[in-house]
């Protein structure tokens, strides 16, 4: 990641979500919070903070809600991977279909599947 940039790496969070719900010993609201924790928290990973490579550049209140949008993104991720597979009724099928599908699409496959 080249320095000053402050994109959040969603594509590693999207692999994350898929193995969870995949491994399918963890409820939905498990996976959002160790996705959503920092790692001396308990967290897996700290996909905010470890990316935030200009962070002290931003006034406190806009990191808060940076945090809390990317936190959202999460949340909104691993409930439409949890619908599109109750929709199919098939794990493995709706799996696949979100491994191929870009995670800014996925809100569509539900659209498309109503």
């Amino acid at each position: 990641m080249s320095e000053g940039r402050t994109e959040i790496p969603i594509n590693r969070v999207k692999d994350e979500i898929l193995a969870f719900l995949q491994d399918g010993r963890r409820s939905t609201a498990q996976i959002k919070k160790i996705l959503q924790k920092k790692k001396e928290q308990g967290g897996l990973y700290d996909y905010f903070h470890e990316n935030m490579i200009d962070q002290q550049w931003f006034p406190t209140h806009i990191m808060k809600e940076k945090k809390k949008m990317h936190d959202l993104r999460i949340d909104r991720l691993v409930d439409i991977a949890q619908k599109v597979i109750e929709i199919t009724k098939d794990k493995e099928f709706a799996l696949d279909l979100l491994a191929i599908t870009p995670w800014n699409q996925w809100r569509f496959l539900i659209k498309s599947m109503d």
